[in-house]
């Protein structure tokens, strides 16, 4: 009788043993790539919305009016910084505009600004937003729009911060939180550009090579940079001062030039962004996936963790590696601002050099 050949029990346990480690190892495998696709989705959710963001920035700093007698508001402040200019690209134009909203009444100007909307609306949302408020060159009835503020552009002595203090505090946008209407407002000025962003800070980079919180150049003449007032006559050879001086007021935030040192009849001109060679924009993202997770007061409290630019921090641009290095703590941020993990290890940050000259 023949013998019949077979398995035996600790064939097959063996085999089977094997395919379960085989099983196991390719769903780990799988799971990894999952993951990796996963972060990986993340990352260039963020990098596309940042190079987007940027994008709009460099074309509006392109068409910046880069002139001295015009007014530049760059908001250094705790937290959130926000900065705004006048512009050659086109802005929303109020429906009561006195010029009219017909295309021959329009120009391509307007009022740019760029502000992180944190908790401005009761906490409501933190995103990045755009201010594009469509502006006429010329004087146009008697310069008020329906919210009662200039609807042209307007020259030094008159201030961003003060004429168009209402444009600048509207809590509405045209995206996430549009305005219902009514008298306070002449048009939906704002719109959401980067509704992953929830931190930003600037800088410039100054014609000497320095960075700087302020847009003056110190130099090897006195100087006054922490004036709060603008100069006047005798801010002359008497006290120091010389042709090229500089002086900041930083109530106003005008820089002024030394073209006069006569004693008691010295003459300051406005110097407008001429001692800036570029301006510095860092900010910091959550992607939307893990964002969705993250409750809005969090994000308010995690802004702290991202420290404010100083004199120290943006030497050598080591404001981004300071955020960077906090970023790469997300135990930091979910102990002490209650971010979960998963949107504490999905920050990013971003920063990138305009160049004006």
């Amino acid at each position: 009788m023949k013998k019949r050949s077979g398995f035996t029990m600790i064939e097959l346990l063996i085999s089977v043993s094997t395919l379960a480690v085989i099983v196991l190892l390719v769903t780990q495998l799988l799971n990894s790539a999952a993951l990796t696709t996963l972060h990986c989705g993340k990352l260039m959710d963020s990098d596309s919305q940042a190079r987007m963001i940027f994008a709009q920035m460099a074309e509006d700093f392109m068409a910046m009016y880069q002139r001295a007698d015009l007014n530049y508001y760059f908001k250094s402040q705790t937290g959130n910084d926000a900065f705004y200019f006048y512009s050659q690209k086109p802005g929303h134009i109020a429906s009561q505009d006195p010029a009219g909203t017909g295309d021959s009444s329009l120009n391509t100007s307007s009022l740019v600004g760029y502000r992180v909307n944190d908790a401005i609306s009761g906490g409501s949302r933190v995103e990045l937003e755009r201010l594009g408020r469509g502006l006429h060159w010329v004087d146009v009835a008697s310069q008020s729009g329906a919210d009662g503020h200039a609807t042209s552009i307007l020259h030094l002595p008159l201030l961003i911060k003060d004429t168009f203090s209402q444009a600048i505090a509207d809590t509405y946008n045209n995206s996430s939180n549009p305005n219902p209407g009514g008298s306070t407002t002449a048009a939906q000025q704002w719109d959401v550009i980067g509704d992953q962003v929830f931190r930003m800070e600037f800088c410039f980079l100054l014609t000497d090579g320095t960075l700087s919180l302020t847009p003056v150049v110190s130099g090897t003449t006195v100087n006054n940079l922490t004036a709060t007032a603008a100069p006047n006559s005798s801010a002359d050879s008497t006290a120091g001062y010389a042709i090229g001086s500089r002086w900041y007021d930083t109530n106003s935030q005008i820089a002024y030039a030394c073209t006069d040192a006569t004693a008691q009849a010295a003459v300051w001109a406005p110097l407008g962004l001429q001692d800036v060679k570029a301006i510095v924009v860092t900010i910091a993202l959550i992607d939307s996936k893990s964002r969705a997770s993250t409750t809005v007061g969090a994000l308010i409290r995690a802004i702290s963790g991202l420290r404010d630019a100083s004199p120290e921090l943006i030497k050598d641009a080591s404001l981004t590696k300071t955020w960077a290095k906090a970023a790469k703590d997300p135990s930091t941020f979910v102990s002490s601002y209650g971010l979960s993990h998963t949107a504490a290890s999905s920050i990013r940050v971003y920063e990138r050099f305009f160049y004006l000259k």
